[in-house]
C-alpha cells in the first residue's frame, strides 16, 4: 500500500468533495446506502476522513474511519468531531468486534492494493466486521482511466499495463 508523507497527507486533507472528481460516486454512496440514521459505518481506508465526515452528513450515528497510514489518520484526527472516530490499522486487522457496523464504504483504496490477494484479505476483513445483510460499497478506478485528467486527480500513462503493477497518481 502507499504511504503518504506528512506534507502530502496535510495536503490531501485540504481536498473536498464537491466539485470534484469525487463528487460523482460519493452521490452513488447515498443512494445506495440509502437512511444511514442510527446505523454504524466502516470507512475503510479513510484517509483524512473527508469520506468519514461525509457519511456522518448522511445521517450515520456513528462513523469508524480506519486507514493503515499513521500520517493520514494522524490528519483525519485534527478534523475529528463528535460521532466519528480514527483508528490505524495495524497489520490486515481492522480493529472491531465481527458484525459491528451495519455498512461499509472503501472509496479508492483497492485500486491501490497491489495484488488479488491483498485485495481478498481486505474483503474478508470488512466482510468479519459487517453485520449479516449489511451493504458494501467500493469505489474503485477503472483500468481505463489511466493517462486522463480529472478535477482533482490524474494518473500517468503507462504501457503494457498488467494487474498489480504501480501507477502514480497525481493529486
Amino acid at each position: 500500500m502507499y504511504q503518504y508523507s506528512p506534507e502530502n497527507a496535510a495536503i490531501y486533507s485540504q481536498l473536498g468533495i464537491i466539485g470534484t472528481t469525487y463528487e460523482v460516486s460519493f452521490n452513488e454512496i447515498a443512494r445506495v446506502l440509502g437512511d444511514l440514521k442510527g446505523k454504524t459505518v466502516l470507512d475503510y481506508g479513510t484517509g483524512a476522513g473527508r469520506s468519514a465526515r461525509l457519511l456522518q452528513t448522511l445521517g450515520a450515528q456513528r462513523v469508524i474511519g480506519v486507514d493503515h497510514d499513521s500520517n493520514m489518520i494522524q490528519q483525519a484526527k485534527l478534523n475529528e468531531v463528535n460521532g466519528i472516530e480514527f483508528h490505524q490499522i495495524q497489520g490486515e486487522k481492522i480493529p472491531l468486534d465481527d458484525h459491528s457496523v451495519d455498512a461499509a464504504v472503501t472509496a479508492h483504496v483497492f485500486v491501490e492494493m497491489r495484488t488479488k490477494e491483498e485485495m481478498v484479505r481486505a474483503a474478508r476483513e470488512i466482510a468479519r466486521v459487517l453485520k449479516p445483510g449489511g451493504k458494501l460499497v467500493v469505489i474503485s478506478t477503472s483500468p481505463h482511466s489511466v493517462g486522463h485528467d480529472y478535477v482533482s486527480y490524474r494518473y500517468k500513462p503507462k504501457d503494457n499495463l498488467q494487474s498489480g503493477d504501480p501507477i502514480t497518481c497525481v493529486v
